[in-house]
């Protein structure tokens, strides 16, 4: 759709608090998968959730895409699960710089330890050297 198309044409998309539930971000994760332009994905106060199938269609599309520097999913809802496939799809991409989780109080143990694990994988030197993993303010 010409949407869809406006969508993937964009560098930022500011959608907070727009009651983005977890069917509407399956289809950001969708357009995503499109677009190699887009940089900058606000989420923040949206109640997404991390619980359903579209939750984990959208952190999968983050392993795919290129270009997003920037996602902002502050007061999302999203619990152990969904930090889980999070770290487990961004310790893939290469683009990503900067993952806004402030308020998400739903993540537990289980949850902080995959991100720290995505952050620091040292299975390789190399992946090291090649990775832009940092971690700030956590």
């Amino acid at each position: 759709s010409s949407l869809a198309y406006d969508f993937q044409s964009r560098r930022s998309l500011h959608l907070g608090r727009n009651n983005i539930t977890c069917k509407g971000v399956a289809i950001l994760g969708k357009i995503m998968l499109n677009s190699s332009t887009l940089q900058n994905l606000k989420l923040n106060g949206n109640p997404v959730g991390d619980n359903s199938d579209g939750w984990f269609s959208f952190t999968e599309s983050l392993k795919e895409n290129s270009s997003l520097k920037y996602l902002d999913l502050t007061n999302c809802k999203i619990e152990d699960d969904g930090a889980i496939s999070l770290a487990k799809n961004i310790s893939i991409n290469t683009s990503l710089e900067q993952v806004i989780l402030r308020g998400n109080y739903g993540i537990g143990e289980a949850g902080i330890g995959a991100l720290i694990q995505c952050l620091f994988d040292t299975t390789s030197l190399q992946h090291v050297l090649n990775s832009n993993h940092t971690l700030v303010n956590f």
